[in-house]
């Protein structure tokens, strides 16, 4: 099962030297590339790797990443993470990569929410905790700088039985109680017991968005969905509209965005794109070089009138191997030992973790992330209008235009709200065409 295939981006310095006197005029540039090559390998690796329907935070995960970055001391091991040649990672470049890794946080600071049901659209926190002294003194400054975080010292917290315990309090305090914990128990922290862990770092979201123009829920009605199986959901939950929407397409997939409501200077929306022609396989064909050329087109395309066929989702995800993932994407073996400003032991296990709940209604969405590196001891219409029917295995985004907050693919009923008990019929061949292509998404 492998929908998102790495893209054809070149790599960045096909030679091994670097003008270094040259460099920093084009650092931000150069740190961009660098960046998105690295989040690229990984997000194409997760979906490679995926069994069914899969769906991850590329955005939160860049965000712990950033801040494993700045923990470790060892330039060579950080070039290879970053995909760079060796003696190329100058102190100005590292600075411009934390830069753009911590944007996203920087834009959306916690300091104004007002209490648990603040309305702010979009809200992110970073931790950083550990039982020993930091004796780096540039990582709480990168932190502060980069990512609006500060590390905590957990024995100056002696009432706290953990770690854990001292970074609960401080979300809670940052974000006037609408957060007020990492999740943990058996997730994220893949059953870890909460008094072994030694060191976390940590990136929550949070999004509220409502549709700028909303589906009825009097039109959400039972429809069928063809899985990457050819198995048939008879009853998924389909929303529908007919709405002016941007919209691109191509021999091999169309695709649609919808805009929820810009609140505070925020402008999200729902992409998705969906094969040309019926099909529950072609979503094996998506690479990310296509994901990323349909969706530059929709930002710059007319609307027009579409039929859209939209199912309901929730979304629940607990990733616990995303370790393995970064590490196999990028060819790396980061380990605990290799996060020095943590100063955690030699044979400390690490985990890197991400917990999604999400779900997209006729309302609009609302998304929990909670992304984790944790350390722990040992121990398919009759319409004019085009039609959009979301009814095979289908990629779904939700962005603000530059970064991308979730991302997921549809490939069976993991994610689809069903009325009742999902009622499913044996697989129909899906490598040949059948009926279903002329489904008329109403009817």
């Amino acid at each position: 099962m492998n929908p998102i295939h790495p893209s054809n981006q070149a790599f960045l310095y096909r030679s091994g030297t670097v003008d270094r006197a040259a460099a920093p005029a084009h650092n931000t540039r150069r740190a961009g590339d660098i960046v998105e090559t690295m989040i690229e390998k990984i997000s194409s690796k997760q979906f490679l790797e995926a069994e069914g329907s899969a769906a991850h935070s590329p955005t939160s995960l860049s965000t712990v990443l950033g801040i494993m970055l700045a923990c470790m001391r060892d330039n060579a091991i950080k070039e290879k993470m970053l995909g760079i040649p060796k003696g190329t990672l100058t102190p100005e470049l590292e600075d411009e990569i934390h830069g753009i890794l911590g944007k996203f946080s920087r834009n959306h600071p916690c300091d104004n929410i007002v209490g648990p049901n603040d309305d702010n659209p979009v809200v992110t926190v970073n931790g950083s905790v550990s039982r020993f002294i930091c004796q780096n003194d540039k990582y709480p400054e990168i932190l502060s700088k980069h990512y609006l975080a500060e590390h905590l010292l957990h024995r100056e917290h002696p009432s706290k039985k953990c770690p854990v315990d001292t970074l609960d309090d401080h979300l809670k305090a940052k974000t006037n109680n609408r957060i007020s914990c990492l999740p943990t128990g058996d997730e994220p922290v893949d059953a870890v017991k909460r008094h072994i862990i030694d060191a976390v770092i940590c990136n929550i979201m949070e999004i509220k968005a409502n549709w700028e123009t909303v589906f009825s829920p009097d039109i959400t009605l039972e429809r069928m969905f063809q899985c990457e199986d050819g198995a048939i959901i008879q009853n998924v939950l389909m929303m529908h509209t007919t709405d002016s929407l941007p919209f691109v397409k191509n021999s091999d997939f169309k695709a649609i965005s919808k805009d929820f409501k810009s609140a505070d200077g925020e402008h999200l929306k729902l992409v998705v794109i969906t094969p040309s022609e019926f099909s529950p396989t072609k979503i094996k064909d998506l690479d990310r070089q296509a994901i990323n050329n349909l969706m530059e087109q929709l930002a710059h395309s007319p609307k027009q009138k579409v039929d859209l066929a939209l199912p309901k989702m929730e979304i629940e995800v607990s990733n616990n191997k995303l370790l393995e993932v970064v590490n196999k994407a990028l060819d790396t073996d980061i380990s605990a030992k290799e996060l020095t400003s943590l100063e955690v032991g030699e044979y400390s296990y690490l985990k890197i973790t991400q917990k999604i709940n999400a779900s997209v209604d006729e309302r609009g969405a609302r998304i929990k992330v909670a992304s984790a590196a944790v350390s722990h001891s040992r121990g398919f219409s009759h319409s004019r209008n085009e039609d959009f029917s979301v009814n095979c295995p289908s990629f779904v985004v939700i962005t603000n235009g530059k970064e991308n907050l979730l991302e997921a693919t549809l490939r069976c009923e993991k994610f689809l709200s069903t009325k009742g008990a999902a009622r499913i019929s044996p697989p129909v061949n899906p490598g040949k065409s059948s009926r279903l292509g002329y489904w008329d998404s109403r009817t």
